[in-house]
C-alpha cells in the first residue's frame, strides 16, 4: 500500500459540507458503496466519508475503512476528476477490509 495522506482542506469536515453533496443526488451505487459528488468550484477535489456504525460495530474496523478510503483517493486523484466534492458511503456490513477490494470498487464507481 502507498503511503498518501489528505490535507485539511482536501476534506469535508462540517456537516452542512456533507448536507449540500447530498441534496445534490448525484450518486453512483454499488450494493456495498455509495460515491456522492458535485462540482465545487475549487482547483482540488475535497472528500467525505461516511462508515456508520450499523454496518460496522467495532472502531478499530470503521478506523480501517476509513484510512483505506482517504488512501485511495489521495493516489488515485486523476481518476475523480478535478474541481469535485465526493463522499464514500459504505451501506453494507462487509468482512472483507483490504486496499484492493475496496479500490477496485471505488475506482469502478469513480469511472462511471
Amino acid at each position: 500500500m502507498k503511503q498518501c495522506g489528505l490535507s485539511r482542506k482536501e476534506r469535508l469536515i462540517s456537516p452542512l459540507q456533507f448536507k449540500r453533496v447530498y441534496q445534490q443526488k448525484r450518486a453512483v451505487k454499488n450494493t456495498l458503496i455509495w460515491l456522492y459528488r458535485m462540482p465545487n468550484g475549487l482547483a482540488f477535489n475535497r472528500l467525505g466519508i461516511s462508515v456508520g456504525n450499523k454496518f460496522c460495530l467495532n472502531i478499530v474496523q470503521r478506523n480501517k475503512i476509513k484510512k483505506i478510503f482517504r488512501r485511495i483517493f489521495q493516489c488515485n486523484k486523476k481518476c475523480f476528476g478535478e474541481g469535485i466534492d465526493i463522499v464514500l458511503v459504505l451501506k453494507k456490513k462487509t468482512e472483507r477490509i483490504n486496499y484492493e477490494y475496496f479500490e477496485k470498487i471505488i475506482l469502478g464507481l469513480a469511472k462511471k
